[in-house]
């Protein structure tokens, strides 16, 4: 919600629940362990002013912009890969102070992604999702203890997170504090923006528009991470997304058929 205060446009931000202080205590952790060094400059997160954890209560400054996700649907494909690349970067500099090396616990994901199979009620949805647990299976051998970067990742990365005002990309809603695979992140992008806001026909890679995939890696970003982290994390993204209960059916109908082409 926005508002004013003090004379400054501002962005409230209300949580209710059992968890409602922790969730704000670790947005207050996230904004100011990075406001600092992403105040200024095309790659930025909101002033922090006001944490009321009791009440969960959280107050940002206003991030002039539009969301990447609207900017997107409208741009055609040199914009949008300007818009794709700025993106990335910002995953890149959001992460740059906080990595360190692990060996990937491939078996723990997998084994989030079959525990959740008899959860699911749609008869087309199970079954894309069998087929990812086969293909991420089939995956695992490449990828069991490999080096890996984790870092403080934002943990809900998409578009919609993003305010784009020209050359600056400003990303809101932070409140992770977990160490995960860098490429997480990477790969909830990718599916949320394919899923939302589809390219014009092209090459695909893992069901994600071959253009869209390089404009966000060309900050380097995932460069040192292994060739099949961000295939194992896009299927993991797909069948987490088509277990969500409160998909409506066009978006769930995209989703579906993003998981084919994974798939194929």
């Amino acid at each position: 919600m926005s508002g004013t205060l003090n004379g400054r446009a501002v962005v409230f931000k209300w949580i209710t629940g059992e968890d409602a202080a922790d969730h704000v205590r670790a947005q207050q952790e996230e904004a100011e362990a990075l406001f600092p060094r992403m105040a200024n400059g095309p790659f930025r997160v909101p002033e922090p002013l006001a944490f009321l954890s009791g009440e969960g209560l959280s107050v940002m400054a206003f991030a002039p912009g539009r969301r990447l996700s609207d900017l997107v649907r409208k741009a055609g494909a040199a914009e949008r890969a300007r818009l794709l690349v700025l993106a990335g970067g910002w995953h890149r500099c959001h992460t740059a102070e906080r990595r360190r090396g692990a060996a990937f616990g491939v078996r723990y994901w997998l084994r989030q992604r079959e525990v959740a199979l008899p959860k699911f009620a749609d008869g087309t949805d199970r079954k894309l999702a069998r087929g990812i647990q086969q293909k991420l299976e089939a995956l695992a051998p490449a990828l069991r203890g490999v080096p890996i970067t984790q870092a403080r990742i934002h943990g809900d990365l998409t578009a919609l997170n993003l305010l784009v005002d020209g050359d600056v990309i400003c990303g809101v809603d932070l409140q992770s504090r977990a160490w995960w695979p860098l490429a997480k992140d990477a790969a909830r992008f990718l599916v949320q923006l394919t899923a939302t806001c589809p390219a014009a026909d092209g090459p695909r890679l893992h069901g994600i528009a071959q253009a869209d995939m390089e404009a966000f890696r060309a900050s380097g970003v995932l460069e040192a991470e292994p060739a099949h982290l961000l295939p194992c994390f896009i299927g993991i993204e797909l069948a987490a997304r088509l277990q969500s209960p409160t998909l409506a059916a066009a978006p769930r109908a995209r989703t579906q058929a993003l998981a084919r082409a994974y798939l194929s």
